[in-house]
């Protein structure tokens, strides 16, 4: 299936819940991760992975049965590089995300972090929060390392959420919000630890001076966000067409070990939901 314009969902209550879902769920996600970090100043480090993977895995299960739980540009770019996702529905989704993440700082800065309501929280050059390159480390470290972390990130929502895979057991949003706190793990002490276009623009916003480079917070996680859903798609997805043992072990899930056909269910996969909804709506 070919990547979707998404005309027709546009008058459906379920892309309208989606969206809002992506709106509430990313300004969650960023209100909760930074306010924690502000708040631990000798620990800020560890408090922003610990507060942003619990809050994604969270989140994700509040929400993933309704949007996909995407909550960042990067994973909606993937999905509709993978044809899981339409445009219309990718293009509302960041603006919904980036609303949602301006809107939280903005409540933390004027109103949270600031003792005075008539002078907004600045947040400080060193805070995890804030998304910078500093002057002495190579911006093209900053790209490997923003790349890698959202590569790893959204190759676990690809494959946790693998409608043909029942070696899985568990919670998946665990397994995201994990992945997603150790891409922070990684990446923060270098960079802040975007890993989410949304939640540096959202700061970039609010504090115009954190504008230099900005682009890397775009480009590198989009590239890896939409470099792991391609990959596993092409070379990891059981039911890949890109080599001859695909189509050996497709045949083999559907008729079973015994010869017997097997039904498979779809039970809220993260990003394959799309797809079924939009298939769904187009039938």
């Amino acid at each position: 299936m070919g990547i979707s314009l998404g005309h027709r969902e546009f008058c459906s209550s379920l892309f309208w819940k989606g969206m809002l879902a992506e709106l509430i769920g990313t300004f969650l996600l960023v209100f909760l991760s930074i306010s924690s970090a502000e708040k631990y100043p000798e620990q800020q480090y560890l408090v922003i992975v610990c507060s942003s993977g619990i809050a994604m895995a969270t989140l994700v299960q509040c929400f993933g049965h309704v949007s996909g739980g995407h909550f960042n540009p990067a994973v909606t770019l993937a999905g509709l590089a993978t044809c899981k996702i339409s445009i219309l529905r990718c293009l509302l989704f960041i603006a919904a995300q980036c609303a949602g993440a301006t809107s939280a700082v903005y409540l933390l800065g004027h109103s949270v972090l600031s003792n005075d309501p008539t002078k907004p929280f600045r947040f400080p050059y060193n805070s995890p929060s804030v998304n910078k390159i500093p002057s002495d480390f190579p911006i093209y470290s900053a790209i490997l390392l923003e790349g890698l972390a959202t590569f790893q990130y959204v190759l676990t929502i690809f494959s946790t959420y693998d409608p043909h895979r029942t070696d899985l057991a568990g919670t998946p949003s665990l397994a995201i919000g994990l992945s997603y706190g150790l891409g922070l793990m990684c990446v923060a002490p270098y960079t802040g630890g975007s890993l989410n276009p949304a939640r540096a623009v959202a700061m970039a916003i609010y504090q115009y001076k954190y504008w230099s480079s900005h682009w890397i917070f775009w480009v590198a996680p989009i590239a890896g966000g939409v470099a792991a859903g391609i990959s596993y798609e092409m070379f990891w997805d059981p039911n890949s067409n890109c080599s001859p043992c695909c189509s050996v072990r497709r045949e083999e899930e559907i008729t079973g070990e015994d010869g017997n056909p097997v039904e498979k269910l779809h039970n809220g996969e993260l990003v394959a939901l799309e797809r079924i909804n939009i298939d769904k709506q187009n039938s």
